[in-house]
C-alpha cells in the first residue's frame, strides 16, 4: 500500500475542493466561496477509489455514505 500525505493551504491559493474533485474525477462545490470544480473529463483515468474511515466514526455517518461515492 501506498499513501501519500500533502498539506493543501487556501493561504498559499489552492482549494481542497478542487483537489479532491480533480482526483475524484467528478465535479464539486465549494460553498464556503461558492466555486465549483469540474473535473469529469477524466474519469476513464480514475481506475479506484475508496473513503477509508476510522474506527470511532458513529454509526450514523457510516449508514449516511454507504453506496456512496466519495463525490456523492
Amino acid at each position: 500500500m501506498f499513501i501519500r500525505a500533502q498539506v493543501i493551504s487556501r493561504g498559499a491559493g489552492r482549494s481542497i475542493i478542487s483537489a479532491a474533485a480533480y482526483r475524484h474525477r467528478t465535479r464539486m462545490m465549494d460553498e464556503q466561496v461558492g466555486a465549483s470544480f469540474n473535473y469529469r473529463g477524466g474519469a476513464s483515468d480514475l481506475v479506484h477509489e475508496e473513503l477509508a474511515l476510522p474506527d470511532c466514526v458513529p454509526n450514523w455517518l457510516h449508514e449516511a455514505i454507504d453506496g456512496l461515492s466519495v463525490a456523492g
